[in-house]
């Protein structure tokens, strides 16, 4: 007699009824549909599984999702919340382009610190201040220097260390143009610290300030009265 005939034994193509596969674990999508009675509680398939962890695309939470989630943190692309978000996020800290809120935006940012040009308020006056934070020029320290700062923050060129340095950092953290990392938005912010140019108060001043808070134009010491600034 031949028993070896419609035996419920796990053949890897289609199942005859009552085969109970608990835990099998299958390589790829089944060759062949299961008949009724088969269950496959558990069954690890390796490939086209509607239900599971770690799905590659479109999902809407999670962290570190490249593509197209509206929450997590570090994800690649058109997210509204998170850290770290490379574009088109409304809030989080470090985004590149078109945040209303967040340290280090490049440009159009309402508020932020070390705005590059036309701030109404804020510290940080962008010419011949001898103190205050944030120069742009020739200062050894500070935040939001502009050039050849060896430390602070925001340095855009030649610093080897710091925050939001423009230029040629090698540390840092989200700077959007060639700044590594940090608070010191180039242009378009209304109020934050650190602006370069027209900034009636504010830290940061963009030109040969050693130390001090905005003072736009040779102020020794004080803060932010740059040229016609009515507080600061």
């Amino acid at each position: 007699m031949e028993v070896s005939q419609n035996l419920p034994v796990a053949q890897p193509g289609s199942k005859p009824r009552g085969s109970a596969q608990r835990g099998s674990v299958q390589p790829g999508s089944k060759p062949g549909s299961e008949p009724g009675g088969s269950d496959q509680r558990g069954s690890v398939q390796g490939g086209n599984k509607t239900g599971g962890s770690a799905r590659p695309g479109t999902e809407p939470s999670g962290s570190a999702q490249p593509a197209t989630k509206p929450s997590g943190s570090a994800q690649l692309a058109t997210r509204p919340s998170g850290s770290a978000q490379p574009a088109n996020r409304p809030s989080g800290s470090a985004q590149l382009t078109t945040r209303p809120s967040g340290s280090a935006q490049p440009a159009n940012r309402p508020s932020g610190s070390a705005q590059l040009a036309t701030r109404p308020s804020g510290s940080a006056q962008p010419a011949t201040e001898p103190s205050g934070s944030a120069q742009p020029a020739t200062q050894p320290s500070g935040s939001a220097q502009l050039t050849t700062q060896p430390s602070g923050s925001a340095q855009p060129a030649t610093q080897p260390s710091g925050s939001a340095q423009p230029a040629t950092q090698p540390s840092g953290s989200a700077q959007p143009a060639t700044q590594p990392s940090g608070s010191a938005q180039p242009a378009t912010q209304p109020s934050g610290s650190a602006q370069l140019t027209t900034q009636p108060s504010g830290s940061a001043q963009p030109a040969t300030q050693p130390s001090g808070s905005a003072q736009p134009a040779t102020q020794p010491s004080g803060s932010a009265q740059p040229a016609t600034q009515p507080s600061g």
